[in-house]
């Protein structure tokens, strides 16, 4: 009897420990920053589809309607990735030839590890992101804290102003929380 008790706590403390995977999740075959290297980032524009590749930079070519073949910079920084469920989140510098450098948030849907478009967010230019983390307490949320100069100040001062937003995906679009 007293062993039979044991085996019961047993299987209820076990049991209770175990945590259930969420029916919406989506196991990777890869680890994040490989499934990140072999992501599709798709721009507004529809013509610089860039594979990110295993050095998370580079440039990419692509013709504009005048047809002038144009040549783009990115940059994605593979240290701020995380995982929800169902996307890879993570920042990209993209920059057209004499424009500033702009920073986006952008959601990669973890089945096609494809961009999509009409979830990326400008952050701002020549920005320096300090955390991306994931938001427990919200499905599909995650913050993200940045410096950023302020309006009046010059392109050669360097970003001092601290901002912090939470954004989450829902409805296949990404909402801004104020927090």
């Amino acid at each position: 009897m007293l062993k039979q008790f044991i085996f019961l706590c047993l299987v209820i403390l076990i049991c209770g420990c175990s945590s259930k995977i969420d029916d919406n999740f989506i196991q990777l075959d890869v680890p994040l920053k490989e499934a990140l290297a072999k992501s599709t980032v798709i721009f507004e524009n529809g013509n610089a589809n860039i594979l990110v590749g295993p050095n998370f930079q580079g440039t990419k070519e692509y013709q504009i309607v005048t047809g002038e073949t144009i040549k783009v910079w990115y940059h994605v920084y593979d240290e701020h990735v995380v995982e929800t469920n169902r996307y890879i989140f993570t920042v990209i510098a993209y920059s057209d030839p004499g424009t500033a450098v702009p920073y986006y948030l952008i959601v990669i849907d973890k089945n096609t590890l494809t961009s999509i478009k009409t979830c990326d967010v400008l952050l701002d230019d020549s920005i320096i992101v300090e955390k991306l983390e994931l938001i427990p307490e919200y499905e599909e949320a995650v913050s993200i804290q940045y410096l950023t100069r302020g309006y009046s100040a010059s392109k050669a001062d360097p970003p001092n102003i601290r901002i912090k937003r939470t954004y989450r995906m829902a409805d296949d679009q990404l909402w801004i929380k104020c927090r």
